[in-house]
């Protein structure tokens, strides 16, 4: 077997097992970066805990005079939906420490299988198969994603952001697959009541026939509103404190840089979330596989105007830039949009 065969039969293997070296890299570097912050690491997990601790121990919190449901009123910095609380809240038997690192691997694995389902979809909804060339850009890509998302998860430990593109992104494999519209409605009714900024991730949904698209959007206005219902029966003061939450504008931020300043709490959430669905429905519209590109366009549309400058914004275009990468019949060897 001369050089050049061996190096194709490498190359085939290699990519061939392109999700365990994926994982391999995440929980690599997961590992390191873990251990390297130390007992105590700066990042937002604080709040997950804070909350998680509220709903279980709220009775032993008298100074919040509170009870469980009044989570997001008596804290109303928690902006973290009901599904990325409660499985925190079910670990509280569990050390802080402990429970922080079971869910950094929770949340490789939540990479892994967005970088699969996103693969899948484009797989699927491609015209001209998925040959050696896509699958080299599958492994590239996805290892790009994987080394961003594992970056944020251990500098921030959002587990709503991760479960939000996560769960939308199966639900775009779902959609690819013409699966049943209440499961996908399900998925992405979740990830809108986890992290409420995904509602602009739901022009997805453009891809499914009329009749199945009229049932899915039903669904996810359904599950969001189940999810937050018995926070805001338990407590009248949930939808004010989720609602009244301070915003400023950062410097470096595009607002900051054409001229927009101070407290924009009233006008820019409603803004975004407009603005997002806007543009992946005009997206969508295109026609044939372009709705794969409307979670990307309504993601760019959120992260261009907001007022904050985190560097985990970037989890959710690059994971989307990969699929519509992916989406793309060319004979490109690697994947632009991603990188």
């Amino acid at each position: 077997m001369d050089a050049r065969v061996l190096s194709r039969h490498v190359t085939r293997t290699v990519v061939r097992g392109r999700y365990l070296l994926i994982l391999i890299v995440g929980g690599l570097m997961a590992a390191v970066m873990v251990r390297t912050a130390g007992r105590a690491p700066s990042n937002d997990w604080l709040e997950f805990e804070s909350a998680a601790r509220f709903l279980v121990h709220y009775h032993h919190l008298s100074a919040y005079n509170g009870h469980a449901l009044s989570l997001y009123s008596v804290l109303p910095a928690i902006q973290i939906g009901p599904p990325a609380v409660l499985p925190v809240a079910a670990l509280q038997w569990l050390s802080p420490y402990t429970v922080s690192r079971i869910f950094v691997g929770l949340m490789v694995l939540l990479c892994l299988a967005a970088v699969a389902s996103v693969e899948r979809a484009a797989r699927t909804a491609r015209e001209a198969g998925f040959d050696q060339t896509s699958a080299n850009v599958a492994l590239i890509g996805g290892c790009i994603v994987m080394v961003d998302w594992t970056w944020c998860i251990v500098h921030w430990r959002h587990l709503d952001d991760a479960m939000a593109l996560t769960l939308t992104a199966i639900a775009g494999y779902l959609i690819a697959t013409r699966r049943p519209w209440w499961l996908i409605g399900l998925l992405i009714g979740t990830a809108v009541a986890a992290k409420p900024w995904a509602v602009v991730l739901t022009p997805v949904l453009m891809g499914l026939p009329r009749e199945a698209r009229s049932k899915a959007i039903l669904g996810t206005l359904a599950v969001a509103g189940a999810w937050w219902t018995p926070f805001v029966i338990g407590s009248s003061g949930t939808i004010g404190a989720l609602g009244g939450y301070h915003i400023g504008v950062d410097h470096g931020s595009v607002l900051w840089l054409v001229g927009i300043t101070g407290d924009v709490q009233r006008w820019l959430r409603p803004v975004q979330f407009i603005g997002g669905i806007s543009a992946g429905v005009l997206i969508a519209r295109v026609g044939g596989r372009w709705w794969l590109a409307a979670p990307l366009a309504g993601i760019a549309v959120r992260v261009l105007t907001d007022p904050f400058t985190w560097g985990y914004y970037g989890m959710g275009p690059i994971l989307f830039a990969l699929l519509w990468d992916l989406t793309r019949p060319t004979n490109r060897r690697l994947p632009t949009y991603t990188v």
